[in-house]
């Protein structure tokens, strides 16, 4: 077991001294990483560690934490769940990026949440779409691309117009980040799916790629396809995605 927290988040370091303290780690699963932050530490932390193939148990310090787990009241009914391994694991897919920059060089990486091209500068990109090796749009004249996973689908692509899909779902969502010609609408596509993205007129209108929050910047062509590897998360028994999703982004509740 390790607990990772984000030391700039006063309630994470709170939490992480209450669980130090408390918890006895011959009675916690080897491979359980406890991640104490939001949602963007849970991603940096995946980043880092995913390589490890450990179980994923977020607790939610931040906002929204759709990827975490909510911290009882009273925080001392942590340690019998963490313990008694009341909780289900849940494997959700990532996607894989292949972005090639102006200089040729490859840059690979995979993401939970999306990747996604956006203009570097004042002018509007212009991208050629090819999903399963058919070009279905020659140029859209837009700000960017959004390529997000189920699991991402409330984040940038919810924001950008994109439908909301449950995390369970082997999908992939492709949506147009302020699309201008062709008005191409946002599109849920199977996770299997292969999609490339070139960057026309490159020289003039640069675009950069974003995986999960880390940018690379100046690219030409990117692929973007389902990675080999699932994430373990895990949530507690009484977790409830439909609940979170209309009371805290919907706001219906």
């Amino acid at each position: 077991m390790r607990i990772e927290f984000n030391p700039k988040n006063p309630k994470a370091f709170m939490l992480n001294a209450f669980l130090q303290a408390h918890l006895d780690p011959e009675r916690v699963e080897p491979d359980l990483v406890l991640v104490l932050g939001g949602d963007g530490f849970m991603l940096h932390v995946v980043r880092r560690l995913q390589a490890e193939n450990p179980v994923f148990l977020g607790l939610n310090c931040g906002n929204l934490g759709f990827m975490l787990n909510e911290i009882p009241p009273q925080v001392e009914a942590l340690i019998p769940i963490i313990t008694e391994r009341k909780y289900h694991v849940l494997e959700v897919p990532r996607i894989h990026l292949e972005a090639v920059d102006r200089e040729g060089r490859v840059h690979e990486a995979d993401a939970m949440n999306d990747i996604y091209l956006e203009r570097m500068t004042g002018q509007s990109a212009h991208l050629e779409l090819a999903i399963d090796g058919l070009t279905v749009v020659d140029c859209i004249v837009c700000d960017g691309l959004i390529l997000a996973t189920a699991l991402g689908s409330t984040s940038y692509n919810f924001s950008a117009g994109g439908a909301i899909c449950h995390p369970t779902l082997p999908v992939l969502n492709i949506t147009p980040i302020c699309p201008h010609s062709p008005r191409l609408t946002p599109m849920v596509f199977p996770l299997q799916t292969i999609v490339r993205i070139d960057a026309r007129d490159h020289e003039k209108r640069k675009v950069r790629a974003v995986n999960d929050g880390v940018d690379i910047d100046d690219v030409v062509q990117i692929t973007v396809q389902a990675a080999r590897q699932n994430v373990k998360l895990a949530f507690f028994q009484k977790n409830d995605f439909t609940g979170r999703l209309f009371s805290k982004l919907l706001k219906t509740r």
